[in-house]
């Protein structure tokens, strides 16, 4: 599946090819939602997984279980982003200043069209452990985009001898 900055990239490119003279260049447009990072760690008792989900809330994620050898975390949830094609470079409210000679303080001045972004994010990933695993004591925590899900490793059995009495 093709990332979304290069279906933008190969849009622009059938829109406008390159050679072909422009009157104005096309501004770029920064449509990227999030980037999803996670990674899992073995310590001695436990599997750690621990990573970043921007914008997610706990009842957009959820945990799903294999038998004891494997998890899926999953998430589903709508982001969108606000700007204005002027107004989001720095120093923009200062060059207003040099073009009008006036800005009015806490004004809100606006110029331009307004860019509204919107995207949904399916997001899953899937995890193998190497040893069984006790799902039921499983914890997750996620707080303000961070993840943090703890899977304890299952107790392996002990071998047990028995000693026989005599009498």
């Amino acid at each position: 599946m093709a990332s979304l900055s290069l279906l933008v990239k190969k849009h622009r490119e059938q829109v406008l090819p390159p050679g072909k003279p422009h009157h104005s260049k096309p501004k770029a447009i920064d449509v990227t939602c999030i980037q999803i990072e996670l990674h899992m760690e073995e310590i001695k008792e436990d599997y750690i997984i621990q990573g970043t989900l921007p914008g997610a809330k706990p009842k957009d994620v959820w945990l799903d279980f294999v038998g004891t050898g494997s998890m899926t975390i999953k998430a589903r949830y709508e982001r969108s982003h606000d700007n204005y094609s002027d107004h989001n470079r720095k120093g923009a409210a200062d060059e207003d200043k040099k073009v009008s000679g006036k800005v009015k303080g806490g004004a809100n001045h606006e110029t331009g069209p307004k860019l509204s972004v919107q995207c949904t994010v399916e997001f899953s990933q899937s995890f193998t452990f190497a040893h069984p695993v006790r799902r039921e004591r499983t914890a997750a925590k996620l707080e303000d985009g961070l993840l943090s899900v703890t899977v304890p490793k299952a107790r392996r059995p002990t071998n047990k001898r028995v000693r026989f009495e005599f009498a």
